[in-house]
């Protein structure tokens, strides 16, 4: 009964989307443009102080946007990595049915997310990938929607969440600025018994309620062989068979496992390491 009221719900919501809803870029600029016309209107202030304001605080986010940056390009390489591409290959390879696969991709983008969100980003992304080519009668919609999940509910709950790491690191603005005693470690926020059984319980309810949305088999819309191949991914280039010095320094594990080596020792021995 109920998948009957949500399969034309949600093929409604899909073709609204598809046909009124830009995309995100689009989305920020409309929102930047709206709060221009608040500020000049509502807000009483002129163009000329709107733009530059607009300008001081965008730069004023400049650190914390490199950090976002530092942490998509690293779950980027562990994304793309042969021994994930690997790893994600096996799992896409367990579900029975469209169902399970849209299950299966539901509760993988929340366990990533929820281990880290840039990771889980993008290997969600690549799960989908891999699940369309493994089971083409799924459909493909639905892929799409729930490996956003992650990013919907879990991952600000897991080890890579901003404010509890923000909360855990001693000094910080809410310290200094004496609205805290000290730093939360994390041991009272992310690891709490409350927070892991709500997580616990969201995760076990989407993936659930997402078999209730996949559409039957005459309203399914598959991706084809040759829309998933035209995905391009990552494929590092190919070792030269005669390196030249360059090369094997180019090619060569050492400097990744120095500039990860060095980075791991100064995480157990810094202070401010939540």
């Amino acid at each position: 009964m109920m998948g009957g009221l949500l399969h034309p719900l949600s093929d409604r919501l899909a073709r609204v989307s598809a046909r009124w809803v830009p995309d995100s870029f689009s989305i920020a600029c409309l929102l930047t443009l709206f709060t221009l016309a608040l500020g000049i209107t509502l807000g009483g202030a002129s163009l000329r102080q709107c733009v530059e304001a607009w300008g001081r605080s965008f730069w004023e986010l400049l650190a914390f946007a490199m950090q976002i940056v530092v942490v998509i390009f690293a779950g980027y390489v562990v994304a793309v990595s042969p021994a994930m591409t690997r790893l994600l290959d096996a799992l896409a390879a367990l579900p029975r049915s469209p169902r399970q696969a849209v299950a299966w991709t539901a509760l993988l983008s929340m366990a990533l997310c929820w281990l880290n969100w840039g990771m889980g980003l993008i290997a969600a992304a690549i799960l989908v990938r891999i699940m369309a080519r493994r089971h083409p009668d799924a459909d493909y919609r639905l892929l799409v929607a729930v490996a956003y999940l992650g990013l919907g509910t879990t991952w600000h709950a897991g080890p890579s969440g901003s404010v509890p790491l923000l909360l855990a690191t001693p000094d910080n603005f809410m310290v200094k600025g004496g609205m805290l005693a000290g730093p939360v470690p994390l041991a009272e926020t992310i690891f709490t018994a409350r927070n892991l059984v709500l997580m616990a319980g969201v995760v076990i309810g989407f993936t659930l309620f997402v078999v209730l949305l996949h559409p039957p088999a005459e309203r399914t819309v598959g991706a084809s062989a040759a829309s998933v191949d035209a995905l391009t991914t990552f494929a590092p280039p190919p070792r030269p068979e005669t390196p030249t010095p360059a090369d094997r320094v180019v090619h060569g594990p050492w400097l990744n496992r120095a500039i990860g080596a060095s980075w791991s020792a100064e995480a157990s021995a810094s202070p401010s390491t939540p």
